[in-house]
């Protein structure tokens, strides 16, 4: 198991910026690294600087990157880790039996766009590494995210963790506010902690800002924000 440290400059501006959110967001962060184990990103494209951020400033070992728009090349993906200096990248090709079930639909929410070309564009592929001393298990998965949320609510996955970017007009649901995603999670009683918002986008319903935005992530460089489920 070797020790790697990613450098601000996947996520942070400038280490001026790095520094004033860890002296500032002291307790969040602590709360963060130790109580967010499972992370769930819909629409996640290859965005590396959010991974980034997360294995520095979570505890999580269970990180769900779910994205089906053809901007994705799961090669691509891989090569990412040569910049995040991450070493012995071990991957797992999921199958239907693995799964336990019986067709790519079920990942699906049956009014997606693609919902009839499932069993032609799914995959389901783990990348497997350590990272400063815990096991990490990246779920890329080339599905639904409503369809594959569900799933994972359905086998008791804990959910502590969602990144929420609404693309516009690309998909075929949003994210953010009062959407699909938040009714599923609100009905079924999974509401996870925390939110990571892109800036200018609408949280879900009782859920509280605790940072300023910041940062550079994703394709767009959007600054994004922390927010809190409100107890």
């Amino acid at each position: 198991m070797i020790k790697v440290k990613l450098s601000h400059q996947f996520y942070f501006k400038n280490s001026n910026e790095q520094n004033s959110f860890r002296g500032s967001k002291k307790s969040l962060i602590n709360s963060i690294s130790e109580n967010v184990n499972a992370i769930f990103y819909p629409g996640s494209g290859f965005d590396i600087e959010t991974l980034a951020f997360f294995l520095d400033y979570s505890s999580a070992s269970e990180i769900y990157y779910v994205d089906y728009l053809g901007i994705v090349n799961f090669e691509q993906l891989k090569s990412l880790f040569e910049n995040l200096l991450i070493p012995d990248v071990e991957e797992t090709d999921k199958q239907l039996n693995d799964l336990n079930i019986e067709n790519w639909q079920c990942l699906w929410h049956p009014q997606s766009s693609y919902f009839e070309n499932a069993e032609d564009i799914s995959y389901y592929k783990i990348l497997n590494f350590a990272y400063n001393g815990r096991k990490i298990n990246l779920h890329f998965i080339n599905t639904d995210a409503i369809g594959t949320y569900q799933f994972l609510l359905n086998r008791n996955i804990k959910i502590d963790l969602i990144v929420c970017q609404d693309h516009g007009g690309i998909a075929w649901t949003n994210f953010c506010g009062d959407s699909l995603l938040y009714e599923i999670a609100h009905h079924s009683n999974s509401l996870p902690e925390y939110l990571m918002i892109t800036e200018g986008q609408e949280e879900w319903p009782n859920y509280q800002k605790v940072t300023d935005d910041f940062g550079i992530f994703g394709l767009c460089k959007v600054k994004r924000s922390i927010f809190k489920l409100e107890t």
